[in-house]
């Protein structure tokens, strides 16, 4: 028989945000809920961003990294950052998915600003390739940030969205059998930047906020 009951099943954590990107020939903005940029290593696999689970054992000289399957597989490694926001016309929350070369951007107005909490941003692609560089403006406002919503556990919200546990999407569990990263040197697609290999990325990459 069926499950009746006389109210609806409680939404999944974060049901009603959505992770969002800047659109081909398009932009996004609104108001900056997070305090800070949070990111990690990625990869790109089965059509979907994907968190690298690599690891640093910084106990050896130099430090050894120890690569995860889909690094083994030879797929290009890009950190990803994250940021959440309201929409200011339909009031709604979103979480902000940007390249390294983007979020350096953003690194830098937190820095300027000493949060990015509050701040009014615009983002927009310079053009209407899928894959072209995106360009992020942003002002400071009036706005009393005690209205603002809370800003959104970041880490948690993507470790839902990837499927794992929201204490260990930035602290992968080491492979059984850790094997140090090839390095890789794919050709330019489209006028794309070198891809950074898996030491490059991880070594040069600071450990995200917690």
């Amino acid at each position: 028989m069926p499950d009746w009951s006389t109210s609806p099943p409680e939404e999944r954590d974060y049901a009603r945000i959505r992770l969002t990107r800047c659109p081909v020939g398009g932009s996004v903005g609104g108001i900056i809920t997070s305090e800070q940029l949070v990111g990690c290593p990625t990869h790109w696999a089965t059509h979907r961003t994907t968190p690298c689970s690599a690891w640093i054992d910084r106990s050896t000289t130099p430090p050894t990294v120890h690569s995860c399957d889909l690094c083994h597989t030879g797929s290009p490694v890009r950190w990803h950052g994250y940021v959440s926001y309201l929409n200011e016309i339909s009031g709604r929350e979103f979480v902000l998915e940007v390249t390294a070369l983007c979020a350096k951007a953003i690194e830098e107005a937190q820095h300027r600003h000493g949060t990015l909490r509050g701040l009014r941003f615009s983002a927009h692609r310079i053009s209407k390739r899928p894959n072209a560089r995106v360009e992020i403006d942003f002002a400071a406002t009036s706005i009393d940030v005690r209205t603002l919503p809370h800003p959104v556990d970041v880490q948690a919200f993507m470790a839902t969205l990837w499927n794992q546990s929201p204490a260990n999407e930035l602290q992968p569990v080491p492979a059984a059998r850790p094997t140090e990263h090839k390095k890789h040197s794919p050709p330019a697609v489209n006028g794309s930047p070198h891809v950074k290999t898996l030491r490059e990325t991880l070594l040069e990459t600071r450990p995200c906020p917690k």
